[in-house]
């Protein structure tokens, strides 16, 4: 399935994608400013057996704005990731961030979207779950000692 023709080309407040899902869940602890820390995937309710894609993801309670990056053994190594402020925060509006719509509230969970839309092309990751634990880590890479809290958005494709 491909996901772009599930999604289309809509702003994100448009979006109905089949078969989303949005899991919430925090870090491990305080990043240390400058170094990645890395969270294991690790929500309340693991998500049913199957092939996701990475929509994007809402990250709370940063300081200023951070790097996420995605780790899983489906990435052959790769770590597909954006930049992330602090959604709903205010801490970014389009007079301070450099007119980066990726980094709006509006397109806050949908970041692999709009990059695909950006270049035309799939840059949505693709990974498995197989079992109680999904393999994916996520890395924050913070300007600030912040404990980042997030929300992962899913799409189910298999």
């Amino acid at each position: 399935m491909d996901y772009l023709s599930s999604i289309g080309t809509s702003a994100p407040g448009s979006l109905i994608p089949a078969n989303v899902a949005e899991y919430s869940f925090a870090a491990g602890g305080a990043a240390t400013a400058g170094v990645y820390q890395t969270t294991a995937f690790n929500p309340s309710t693991t998500p049913p057996i199957g092939t996701y894609v990475i929509l994007g993801a809402r990250v709370y309670a940063l300081s200023t704005a951070a790097v996420l990056r995605f780790q899983h053994t489906d990435f052959a190594g790769a770590f597909p990731g954006f930049p992330v402020a602090s959604y709903g925060g205010g801490t970014l509006t389009p007079a301070n961030y450099g007119g980066m719509s990726i980094l709006s509230d509006s397109w806050q969970g949908y970041q692999f979207v709009y990059l695909s839309q950006l270049l035309g092309m799939q840059l949505c990751p693709v990974f498995r779950i197989q079992g109680q634990s999904t393999g994916l880590n996520l890395q924050l890479l913070d300007t600030a000692a912040d404990t980042a809290q997030f929300d992962l958005i899913l799409q189910k494709i298999a």
